[in-house]
């Protein structure tokens, strides 16, 4: 399945947002609502805007027939794909119920932070670049949350 276009991206996204969201409600009976849904949705969003910058990375070392995402729309449009997800992933805070300010300044906070990375990604990046900084935003997000809320 990797070598189907754009597929490797989604199933990475997908994956996180089930075991990030969906497994840990499931195992502790917690059923799945409106907000846990739109939570759901939000974390495919923003996985698959912080993976743009993985495979504009691997651009040269991947082959032609991986077809990423920068392989199939270049780099500039993955760019815009991952900007157009980052709003719509900040943009799903709004119709949760109830919504809470600390949680959007956080998502706001992230989101802006996560496009930084996305805009200044390059094929020529630092190996540092993406594997440090980029696999740092979780965890960043994570550190907010617990001092935040």
């Amino acid at each position: 399945m990797r070598y189907i276009a754009l597929i490797k991206l989604f199933l990475i996204a997908i994956s996180w947002a089930v075991v990030t969201v969906i497994i840990p409600l499931v195992q502790h009976s917690i059923n799945l609502g409106f907000n846990e849904i739109v939570i759901t949705v939000q974390r495919f969003l923003f996985v698959v805007s912080i993976t743009i910058p993985f495979d504009i990375r691997d651009m040269s070392y991947d082959t032609k027939n991986l077809k990423t995402l920068p392989q199939t729309i270049g780099i500039s449009k993955s760019k815009v794909f991952g900007l157009v997800f980052l709003m719509l992933f900040l943009g799903l805070e709004f119709i949760k119920t109830p919504i809470y300010t600390e949680q959007l300044q956080i998502h706001f906070f992230i989101s802006v932070l996560a496009l930084f990375f996305l805009l200044k990604s390059t094929e020529n990046q630092n190996e540092y670049y993406s594997a440090f900084f980029v696999e740092s935003l979780p965890i960043i997000w994570l550190g907010l949350f617990l001092w935040l809320l």
